[in-house]
């Protein structure tokens, strides 16, 4: 038992030590350069600044430093637990890779089912499902393919996609490695307990840089190696187990992200948006808007991850009986912070809302298309003035009108208070104001469509250092 517990503590140290060398070296720059976030998706980040994407690492090293570990005393048990480290390693060099440099949503989309196929050709699956006691199950048969690719791919991609704000996916996978841990203990399995703590301390002395404001980010391969960490442990520890009982927990613990993916998903979809567009309207983004700090913003979700953690245990050593609670408390929470935070205006009125949304369809999806045309069409512009050009004509296309002091370029201008203004302003970058006729702004969707415009403008202000203000029916602040 004292060898069990030294071994526990000493990975949880050496991961933390671990991490706070590997994230100094990275961010002195032994990577001359490279994976340095700038101004990547700055549309939707909270931080700004110049800082490297390739945090992952660390948290790679920290997690290994463990099986290095329990290897010391142990090595035949950590050869069944070496699928896990070549899943969670392959998830991490696919995003390294897109982090120094990027391949596309398609191109890591379909690598990740890739990996998901080859770990389930390696024997990492989900072959039954038994009751929250571990007394009874079923096996699942042709359905244990879909459903372990799907379980792989999916946690990777909900993690990547709350990782929007310093300091968000690195505290939640504090908790959620804490809780694991919990479970691994209770449950005697030494090596899952000090993989689990082995990552939280690697997170810690990560959390240490990541802390707004950032000194460095995970990072695509981070964040895809914490969703996979996550997903193959749960895998592991259930073939042990109940095996409802821990992927329950195990969704339940990521409560707060899976509930801004599925927000997302509603969102983008309603809106005509792809499914892996970046926007700023996540939840961090949301609270923002309303007033609070980054850290007071960054302590809300902790809290709000906090209580789904603890829901999970309750239901773990409970069995089950608190289901219908959590599950109550859940739904509630879902439906409380979609009202308070702006995803829905009224319930009542949430049925034409969705009819309005819907057959604005069309003007969103050319947004969209225009913003990719001036993504690919910047990387071949050699000035500032031959972007801005392009930029203005794509949004006179799109219905906007230049700004007040260009109107005589006009032959008929609009009167400058019959104009509505929209603005798009994200702490940290440049603004963007564009105009449509007065009589013209509940005609359709006009910030959704300047928000698609944003992120090229944004990309655009980075390269070329576009002033303040500039002659082009584009003003920025």
């Amino acid at each position: 038992m004292r060898e069990a517990t030294a071994i526990i503590v000493g990975a949880l140290i050496l991961g933390a030590l671990i991490s706070i060398g590997i994230a100094q070296l990275i961010m002195k720059g032994i990577f001359f350069g490279k994976g340095i976030d700038g101004q990547r998706d700055a549309h939707r980040k909270i931080n700004h600044l110049s800082v490297s994407r390739l945090g992952g690492l660390s948290l790679v090293c920290g997690y290994l430093s463990g099986f290095v570990l329990f290897a010391m005393t142990d090595p035949e048990a950590v050869d069944e637990w070496m699928v896990v480290i070549v899943v969670t390693s392959a998830f991490f060099l696919l995003g390294f890779i897109d982090d120094i440099r990027p391949l596309g949503a398609r191109t890591k989309l379909v690598g990740q089912f890739a990996i998901a196929l080859g770990a389930f050709a390696l024997g990492l699956r989900i072959d039954t499902v038994t009751t929250l006691s571990g007394e009874t199950g079923a096996l699942l048969g042709a359905a244990s393919l879909p459903i372990s690719v799907l379980w792989l791919v999916a946690i990777p991609n909900v993690i990547n996609l709350i990782d929007g704000m310093d300091g968000l996916a690195a505290g939640i996978g504090i908790f959620v490695c804490g809780m694991l841990a919990l479970l691994a203990i209770s449950g005697g399995q030494v090596l899952a307990a000090v993989t689990c703590l082995a990552l939280l301390g690697a997170l810690l002395g990560f959390l240490f840089f990541n802390f707004p404001p950032a000194k460095i980010y995970l990072g695509d391969g981070g964040a895809y190696f914490l969703g996979a960490f996550i997903a193959t442990h749960s895998m592991m520890t259930s073939q042990k187990g109940s095996v409802m009982a821990i992927f329950l927990v195990t969704l339940i613990a990521l409560g707060l992200p899976i509930i801004d993916t599925a927000y997302a998903i509603v969102r983008r979809g309603v809106r005509g948006l792809p499914l892996f567009h970046a926007d700023a309207h996540h939840i961090h983004h949301r609270l923002q808007r309303r007033g609070l700090s980054k850290r007071r913003s960054l302590f809300i979700l902790y809290g709000v991850c906090i209580v789904f953690c603890l829901a999970g245990l309750a239901i773990f050593w409970n069995q089950g009986v608190m289901i219908p609670i959590a599950a109550a408390v859940f739904f509630f929470m879902a439906l409380f912070g979609a009202k308070q935070l702006g995803f829905v205006h009224q319930w009542s009125g949430l049925r034409s809302q969705t009819i309005r949304a819907l057959q604005r369809r069309r003007d969103v999806k050319r947004a969209h298309r225009t913003a990719v045309y001036l993504m690919d069409e910047l990387e071949h512009c050699n000035s500032k003035e031959e972007f801005l050009y392009l930029f203005s004509v794509s949004a006179l296309r799109l219905g906007f009108l230049p700004a007040p002091s260009n109107t005589a370029q006009l032959e008929e201008p609009e009167p400058k208070n019959s104009l509505f203004e929209i603005q798009i302003l994200t702490p940290g970058s440049p603004g963007l104001r564009l105009f449509v006729p007065e009589r013209l702004r509940h005609a359709g969707n006009w910030t959704l469509t300047a928000e698609c415009l944003y992120a090229p403008f944004v990309e655009a202000h980075s390269r070329f250092k576009i002033p303040a203000e500039v002659d082009s029916g584009v003003v920025t602040e």
